[in-house]
């Protein structure tokens, strides 16, 4: 117990020490359905760079093998390399386009989630290199485990994503619901209708306003309502994701919490 008290303070003074503490980097915490369709992690980074941002995206969703194809400049070692201190946090992020990196704090080897302890490490050694970025998008699932709500926690926003079908409206409603009781910026939190591109405006406005009405007899909360993307048409999937960008961005939505502030103190220690 003491040996753990004292890691977490180590963790806590790294994070302290890192040129992060006092930078005001944006830091979204997207959650959506188990679906590759539905992840807008990458498009969204991609839409920020063409904003002169860069990004470094935190993925809990997929794999190198997954992700082979999108890579520009690939990740030199993996997860497992860097947990057993064979490399430095740097190896382990590859670059998608100009302007747009990639981490997993998840095993590539198997689909376990990595435990508290390494989380905390893995934030930790991330602060050191996260000033050279302007947003944080932390990419996740509906199923919300303790390290996800522990990001989440700490995340100067989160956007839920759902698509307008009853099972994915249901998924979304739980995980609101469980956000509701657990995070501290609860006027933080945004929905995001993802659809196929089936749905006209006037359907994906009445799932919103259905979807609204719930939450706010349920659960007495109605999140931020931050538009809707299509799927089925490149073209408008496209306008539709760089002004959702472009709507985050002159907003300064996720910009008003410090990411590795907020997370040291969910373990434990004060900036």
């Amino acid at each position: 117990m003491k040996d753990q008290a004292e890691k977490l303070r180590k963790i806590v003074g790294n994070i302290s020490n890192a040129k992060t503490a006092d930078k005001k980097i944006c830091s979204i915490m997207l959650l959506s359905p188990e679906n590759e369709n539905f992840d807008i992690s990458a498009p969204l980074s991609k839409a920020f760079a063409m904003r002169e941002k860069k990004v470094l995206i935190i993925d809990d969703r997929f794999g190198v093998e997954n992700l082979k194809t999108t890579f520009k400049f690939p990740p030199k070692e993996t997860l497992k390399n860097y947990l057993q201190n064979e490399c430095y946090i740097d190896n382990i992020i590859g670059n998608i386009c100009e302007n747009v990196d990639w981490v997993s704090y998840r095993n590539y080897d198997s689909p376990i989630e990595i435990g508290n302890s390494d989380l905390s490490k893995f934030i930790s050694d991330l602060s050191s290199v996260a000033a050279n970025y302007d947003y944080i998008i932390i990419n996740g699932g509906m199923e919300i485990s303790e390290n996800t709500l522990m990001l989440t926690n700490s995340a100067g926003a989160v956007i839920l994503t759902a698509a307008p079908n009853p099972a994915s409206i249901t998924d979304a409603y739980s995980a609101l619901k469980l956000l509701v009781s657990q995070m501290r910026a609860k006027e933080n939190i945004y929905f995001l209708i993802n659809t196929n591109g089936n749905e006209n405006e006037s359907e994906v406005q009445s799932v919103k306003e259905k979807f609204f009405a719930l939450t706010e007899k349920f659960i007495n909360f109605t999140p931020n309502f931050l538009g809707f993307l299509s799927l089925k048409d490149s073209i408008s999937f496209s306008d539709k994701i760089n002004s959702t960008a472009e709507k985050i961005d002159e907003n300064n939505i996720g910009a008003n919490q410090n990411f590795f502030a907020n997370f040291a103190q969910s373990i434990g220690g004060e900036l």
